[in-house]
């Protein structure tokens, strides 16, 4: 069989959907090729077969006639049809769902931006930072400047012996450090 976009075109050569220079090229192909001449046999019978055979249903009103009945039909079908009352129950529902849902979302995005404002607040204990060092091939020093709302940590090896201990960790004074 010839490859598909052959047949494609065979098939819109049979349906009146090519340009001329296309139709040219698509009737040489069929007076060279017999296997493409069967195809446009198999489509010709199987377009009149279709024709032929399908009922063709004439409609008493125009088109958009007939189908702005069917809606008139159904929408004088739903009036027709008795609305139940809703309960006590399905009422209350109702009311909380159109004032209070709103009401509770508001509150809500009120208390997340509380809760972000004062995350994000300036609070000089977000800045503090502890540092411990294991390695007694580093030196760790470090430098803060709260009116500047800096923290300096500066590595450097140690030339100080191996087995020297580290020294102890100097206490904080957090009276200052809150001010």
């Amino acid at each position: 069989m010839k490859d598909y976009q052959a047949q494609l075109k065979v098939q819109a050569y049979l349906d009146g959907e090519l340009p001329d220079t296309e139709a040219r090229q698509v009737e040489a192909w069929l007076a060279q090729d017999a296997e493409l001449r069967g195809l446009l046999s198999e489509l010709r019978a199987t377009r009149d077969a279709l024709r032929d055979n399908e009922p063709e249903v004439k409609l008493p009103v125009p088109h958009a006639l007939y189908w702005s009945g069917i809606e008139r039909a159904i929408a004088q079908a739903e009036a027709a049809r008795p609305q139940p009352q809703p309960t006590a129950a399905q009422r209350w529902l109702a009311w909380l769902q159109r004032y209070l849902a709103p009401a509770a979302a508001v509150a809500a995005v009120a208390l997340l931006a509380i809760g972000v404002g004062r995350f994000l607040a300036d609070n000089p204990a977000r800045h503090y930072v502890e540092i411990i060092n294991y390695s007694t091939d580093v030196h760790v020093s470090s430098f803060r400047v709260p009116s500047e709302k800096m923290f300096v940590v500066w590595l450097s090896p140690n030339d100080s012996p191996a087995s020297a201990p580290a020294p102890a960790a100097e206490e904080m004074d957090w009276e200052e450090f809150y001010q």
